[in-house]
């Protein structure tokens, strides 16, 4: 569908005159009086059909949401590290699953110097390098940038130079139009002029 663009703002002179600002914003008022908007303006788009059969952690999930529960705190427990209590002291299975839950905290924490140590040795070089990459995409982004508000700005002044080579041949026409238009009044009103003379002459 084609469209027509009518706004002309290098030649439009209208625009500036007092009173038209108000008069813009009392329209758009009204509009917006006859426009109102809900909160609820998808109630006539169907609901998403919803298929949980192969996530049961959705289908939780998603009834817990629905019943407005707070989601479940972390559960921090196979970070600690506790022996058994006095009642399972004599417990061999309760001081195996205590040793190696040990076990495990220490390799986690092994893992974690291990990470720390390479961090040290190769960190800074790593994070230079990033730099480095990101200074590159920041200048090619900011040439992008520069190229495109070149384009707008190019348009900009061909809209304007155009505008202005045609705002005078616009405005004779619109003169003409205006001059035709009080001509076809003044010929419709000598017309029913004669008619009514015409009329009189044949009354007598």
């Amino acid at each position: 569908m084609e469209t027509w663009i009518d706004s002309l703002p290098y030649i439009d002179t209208q625009y500036g005159e007092p009173g038209m600002k108000e008069l813009v914003e009392r329209m758009i008022k009204d509009e917006m009086k006859a426009f109102r908007p809900t909160k609820d303006y998808l109630s006539h788009l169907p609901l998403p059909q919803l298929n949980f059969e192969n996530s049961a952690f959705l289908q939780s999930e998603f009834e817990r949401v629905s019943r407005g529960e707070p989601m479940a705190a972390m559960d921090i427990s196979r970070y600690q590290l506790e022996r058994p209590n006095t009642e399972q002291w004599n417990d061999l299975n309760a001081w195996t699953r205590a040793v190696e839950n040990a076990k495990a905290q220490k390799e986690h924490q092994q893992l974690r110097l291990m990470n720390l140590e390479l961090l040290h040795r190769y960190g800074p070089n790593m994070l230079l390098k990033q730099n480095e990459q990101l200074s590159q995409l920041n200048t090619r982004y900011d040439a992008q940038v520069a190229e495109v508000k070149a384009q707008i700005a190019a348009i900009n002044r061909k809209r304007k130079v155009d505008q202005t080579q045609f705002g005078q041949q616009l405005q004779q026409l619109d003169a003409e139009f205006l001059e035709l238009c009080s001509k076809n009044v003044a010929i419709e009103t000598a017309c029913e002029q004669l008619k009514s003379q015409l009329a009189k002459k044949h009354c007598v």
